[in-house]
């Protein structure tokens, strides 16, 4: 199955760490926007809801207060993160960003 989305988002949205099943691509258009990436072998450390919950493919952990003793391998992950301006692009269809990477943004 096949599909096309385009999400948009005003000042101040944050999406839920996740990773999606598909190739993406993230263009900025206004403002600034911090992106976090982690690989696809973080996949443990992200603590992602049970298969068929209705936050599957999202993480647990609340990046902004984490809670060590609920998450303690979270702090193994190991993040790149890209601050975001105007024309800035993100493709997750490259070699090296593809589906399955962990995205905070």
């Amino acid at each position: 199955m096949k599909s096309t989305v385009l999400w948009a988002s005003q000042r101040g949205c944050i999406t839920q760490c996740h990773y999606d099943e598909c190739h993406n691509i993230m263009a900025h258009i206004q403002g600034e926007k911090r992106f976090i990436l982690f690989e696809p072998n973080c996949y443990p450390s992200m603590y992602p809801f049970p298969k068929h919950h209705a936050a599957d493919r999202q993480s647990q952990v609340n990046f902004y207060a984490p809670q060590t003793d609920l998450f303690p391998k979270h702090g193994e992950a190991v993040a790149v993160e890209a601050l975001l301006h105007p024309g800035d692009v993100v493709s997750k269809i490259t070699r090296t960003i593809a589906p399955y990477w962990w995205h905070h943004v």
